[in-house]
């Protein structure tokens, strides 16, 4: 079982670099993650924030996060999410750009 999800972890992940997929589409392709909202808030956040913290460079946005909304709290971790993660590969790419390729950025209303 182990070996077959590191093969899909790593199927899924070729996908996703090559195909830059947009959430709709990964979420439409793995349903799973919508049969489990609660694992983003429930395991990741609470590995992510002291991970943050220890960063000096990231305490401003870790600031005031237990007043936001539970969606406004998710997009900051998303951000510090892409502060944190190495570069992929070779390559070497700035915050801006890589929250670029995790989050479409659209016009409010947009559906």
């Amino acid at each position: 079982m182990k070996s077959g999800m590191e093969k899909k972890f790593t199927q899924s992940r070729a996908w996703i670099t090559r195909e830059s997929p947009t959430l709709a589409e990964i979420l439409s392709e793995y349903l799973r993650f919508l049969d489990m909202p609660s694992l983003w808030e429930a395991n990741i956040i609470p590995k992510l924030k002291p991970v943050a913290a220890m960063q000096p460079r990231l305490w401003t946005l870790l600031k005031g996060i237990e007043d936001k909304t539970e969606d406004e709290a998710c997009y900051i971790m998303l951000v510090l999410l892409t502060h944190l993660l190495p570069p992929v590969g070779v390559s070497r790419c700035s915050a801006e750009t890589t929250i670029t390729y995790l989050l479409d950025f659209v016009p409010p209303g947009t559906e």
